[in-house]
């Protein structure tokens, strides 16, 4: 993999550059090609808006000579582009701004020459420094972001970022350093399948304690994806069947708009159901310690059901006979939201599962035996695997990274 990073800030030993350091150390470890672009010392001029560049066909094509050409070319030998800067009035600085305007003609969208994007497949990804709580102080930057690869139909791996809150100490600090390399793993998509793969109980109940905050803050989407599942429930929610509920961080904007709901929830380690018991002891749960493809879920029963970051472990022989079996426990009209892990290429789900699939012939891991190894599917075959289910109106409804958002109505 080749990684570019443009390095935005103005100043070259600043915060940006430090929360760098463990970023690019991270990257090198599993072999990333990286190449990070210094813009402080760049000739840049302004986009002047002449749309040129559009009447270039399968070039770059901008009219303004300067350092942009050879970066350009950077740009366009990556598969991952990250956004390395401090935020300044919520935004990007001058010099990373004009760089970003000056990307326009990477799409030919607006001449007389054929549609085209020059660094079509391209990914992006931000990483930020700011004085206030990452999400008021970068959102919107990573916001834009989002819309841009949205827009020129690109990847948005999301963002990590820090606040400053004690000068160059605020990026030192255990938790920064573990945060950057975490967002680098992400982005090379490192299985680390050299160690060993972990029975799913075991896995889980070893990591309880640091479950939540592992979630929330290093894996990208996640805090974004438990509002964005509770705002999808209907209105009408009453009876709510939660598969591998966890410690219950989807719960938390559920309960918000649903106070009285109640909740089925069912997970296969009991720590995690202890912790969630313990996060809503006045809330009616019912609370199943097992493996939800062994639980009957009974017929018309529920409401809405959801899944989230939990079925990314499983073949799709096994999903299909849940989806079958969850189908038939909603009542009439009934909606299923999972989010979860999912991959954007076909090429890439198939070694993760023939990987998978030697770990378990190597250790002797028999079928139908749960261990922790991830394999996630594209959201196509999500979507095909719920509609032979017999779900109707299914849909990609939103993505950040590779967490997506599906819904499913009976």
């Amino acid at each position: 993999m080749k990684v570019c990073i443009l390095m935005g800030s103005p100043r070259g030993c600043g915060n940006t550059a430090e929360l760098c350091k463990p970023f690019v150390e991270e990257l090198g470890a599993h072999r990333a090609e990286y190449r990070m672009i210094t813009l402080e010392d760049k000739d840049i001029s302004p986009c002047r808006g002449c749309y040129h560049c559009q009447s270039v066909a399968g070039a770059y094509g901008c009219a303004i000579e300067d350092d942009m050409q050879g970066i350009v070319e950077e740009i366009l030998r990556a598969d991952v582009l990250v956004f390395a800067t401090p935020i300044y009035t919520w935004q990007a600085p001058a010099r990373l701004k004009a760089v970003m305007d000056r990307m326009y003609g990477l799409n030919k969208y607006y001449g007389a020459v054929p549609r085209a994007r020059l660094n079509k497949g391209q990914r992006y990804a931000l990483i930020a420094t700011c004085g206030y709580e990452p999400d008021y102080g970068a959102g919107l930057l990573s916001e834009s972001l989002r819309r841009w690869c949205e827009h020129s139909g690109l990847g948005y791996l999301g963002m990590y970022a820090v606040r400053d809150e004690d000068d160059l100490a605020s990026f030192r600090t255990k938790a920064a350093i573990d945060g950057a390399r975490a967002f680098a793993r992400m982005i090379v998509g490192e299985r680390e399948s050299s160690r060993p793969i972990e029975p799913m109980d075991d896995f889980f109940t070893a990591r309880a304690d640091g479950y939540d905050e592992h979630m929330l803050k290093n894996v990208v989407g996640c805090a974004e994806g438990y509002a964005r599942m509770a705002a999808l429930l209907p209105q009408h929610t009453r009876t709510l069947l939660d598969l591998g509920c966890g410690t219950g961080l989807e719960l938390d904007p559920i309960f918000g708009r649903f106070p009285d709901v109640h909740v089925t929830g069912i997970d296969l380690t009991q720590a995690m159901l202890e912790r969630l018991r313990g996060k809503y002891p006045c809330k009616r749960l019912t609370l199943i310690h097992g493996s939800y493809f062994d639980v009957d879920f009974g017929a018309a029963r529920f409401d809405a059901a959801i899944s989230f970051q939990t079925l990314h472990h499983f073949t799709h022989e096994a999903k299909l006979g849940l989806y079958r079996r969850l189908w038939a426990s909603l009542k009439e009209g009934g909606l299923y939201l999972e989010c979860d892990y999912m991959v954007r290429e076909q090429e890439e789900e198939d070694a993760l599962f023939a990987e998978s699939r030697a770990l378990r012939e190597r250790l002797g891991v028999p079928d139908g035996v749960f261990y922790h190894f991830d394999t996630p599917c594209t959201a196509a075959n999500q979507i095909s695997l719920l509609q032979r289910a017999g779900f109707s109106a299914v849909r990609q409804v939103w993505s950040m990274g590779n967490t997506t958002l599906l819904a499913a109505e009976k």
